[in-house]
């Protein structure tokens, strides 16, 4: 699907929203066949906008010029229809804004169009409808990120303010963590780890890659390798991680790399013991359950926007001039002006003695038994 075709697909869409006697049979062949096309691309921005506009007509062709105005708080049933679709760990982020909108509106009816609808499974606050039939259809941002590092307030207030903005409401976060769910089916499966490996013992998930969009998130993977090793007779780990990222395969691991669809990582997380990541859709997932994790997260971003009460958040933020005041938020090694040989220094700085003293805290605090 070259550039061409999606300018062309996007002004047919333009002309067919502009037309006062819409062919709704030509138009609906042609939506069909657009999404057909659809499968063919990566390109979820151009998905994006063409199901936006496609949204708006369909809603015309049912509302004509008669659309009601919504008011929320009046207590009768709405359809709303909310889109995001960037990565994972961002859409995780949401699932706490849906569940404390619907547990605040109860007569809201909430369908979710996201990049990743294996997050939305088993969710209880939403209702299945066709897209024509929202009254309301909401793309949801968080521009709150841009004040992260001023606003003392954490990832998940970011969508939630979004929604409340753009719906009219107040209501407040009832917990502080992700959401996810698994059926009764999925709690009565053994876990992938005994399946494949016969481990029925405790275990910890280790992601020790990065997306090449953000390569300033990684720390030097010699130094994960070295945490499996002063931790082998006390801990099992499991390696996981797409196989599209960035990962360099650690010895004396239990690898389940490039084996996990998003739905089998969400059970993982639920079955394991911990996590040890870098800032990640992991770190977000481990929320969900309230389970320990340590996240080796150097200056990028604020411990007060990632990080949740079951969190070890291992972060150099003030310890630099580059985020001497809050994160920096760069990606890529060109934009760092602290880099050493390939990693950056606020990663440097965290030594494996932290992550390997912060994971043994669970223990020595209490919370977690070896064995």
């Amino acid at each position: 699907m070259d550039s061409d075709f999606k300018r062309k697909a996007v002004s047919k869409l333009n002309k067919f929203s502009r037309t006062k006697k819409l062919d709704e049979k030509l138009y609906y062949e042609y939506r069909d066949y657009l999404r057909r096309k659809f499968e063919d691309t990566p390109d979820t921005k151009f998905k994006s906008i063409c199901e936006d506009k496609m949204l708006r007509i369909e809603q015309t062709i049912r509302f004509g010029d008669k659309r009601p105005k919504i008011k929320i708080q009046d207590g009768e049933s709405v359809k709303v229809l909310f889109r995001q679709f960037q990565s994972p760990g961002d859409i995780l982020t949401l699932t706490a804004g849906i569940r404390d909108l619907k547990k605040a509106y109860p007569h809201v009816q909430i369908c979710m169009e996201t990049s990743c609808g294996e997050i939305w499974e088993n969710n209880p606050y939403l209702t299945k409808f066709p897209k024509g039939e929202a009254d309301m259809n909401i793309r949801l941002e968080y521009p709150l990120v841009h004040k992260s590092n001023d606003s003392a307030k954490h990832f998940i207030h970011g969508f939630k303010e979004d929604i409340e903005a753009k719906l009219g409401v107040k209501f407040d976060i009832s917990k502080f963590s992700c959401d996810l769910h698994l059926s009764p089916n999925e709690l009565g499966w053994i876990n992938q780890v005994e399946e494949k490996f016969g481990h029925k013992g405790k275990f910890w998930l280790i992601n020790a890659g990065s997306k090449s969009d953000f390569p300033l998130k990684q720390w030097d993977p010699s130094r994960w390798q070295e945490v499996v090793d002063r931790l082998k007779h006390k801990i099992t780990f499991v390696q996981v991680g797409s196989k599209e990222h960035n990962h360099e395969p650690l010895d004396g691991v239990l690898s389940l790399l490039g084996e996990t669809d998003l739905r089998q990582l969400i059970r993982l997380s639920y079955h394991c013991e911990g996590a040890l990541t870098h800032v990640s859709m992991l770190l977000h997932m481990m929320s969900a359950w309230g389970k320990p994790c340590v996240c080796v997260a150097g200056g990028r971003e604020s411990a007060h926007w990632e990080a949740y009460n079951d969190t070890i958040y291992l972060d150099t933020v003030g310890q630099l001039m580059c985020c001497l005041h809050g994160a920096c938020w760069k990606s890529k090694p060109d934009d760092c002006p602290n880099m050493m040989g390939k990693y950056p220094k606020c990663m440097n700085l965290i030594t494996v003695d932290d992550v390997v003293n912060s994971i043994e805290r669970y223990y020595g605090g209490g919370r977690l038994t070896h064995g």
